[in-house]
């Protein structure tokens, strides 16, 4: 199963396991431990939402663990996406993908 590290506080009321960039890390698998296949499922969710919602040549944006480009590529091509593009942040990390959504129909 899962498991967030959830904030602790010390006696003068501050944070001892938590920090500024804690949040922001945790919304995209750092931090946790959350098993690859979860967070997997978790962006599929969102992609087959997408794929039944976003107008004909409508975009899709994600904020990835690096760790996920190859695979999220592939899980939205085969959702039918196109124009799939992995961008690198200031660090040459693979952190950002997009796409577009299709005319023909997507496997979900």
């Amino acid at each position: 199963p899962a498991h967030i590290r959830m904030p602790k506080k010390n006696s003068r009321g501050q944070y001892i396991n938590w920090s500024k960039t804690t949040l922001p890390w945790l919304s995209i698998g750092y931090e946790t431990q959350v098993p690859r296949i979860s967070t997997l499922s978790f962006y599929n969710a969102i992609a087959t939402y997408a794929a039944t919602t976003l107008s004909r040549d409508g975009r899709l944006y994600f904020e990835i663990n690096p760790l996920f480009a190859d695979d999220m590529s592939r899980m939205l091509k085969l959702k039918g996406f196109s124009d799939v593009t992995i961008v690198n942040d200031q660090f040459g990390k693979q952190r950002f993908i997009s796409c577009t959504k299709s005319n023909h129909k997507s496997l979900r």
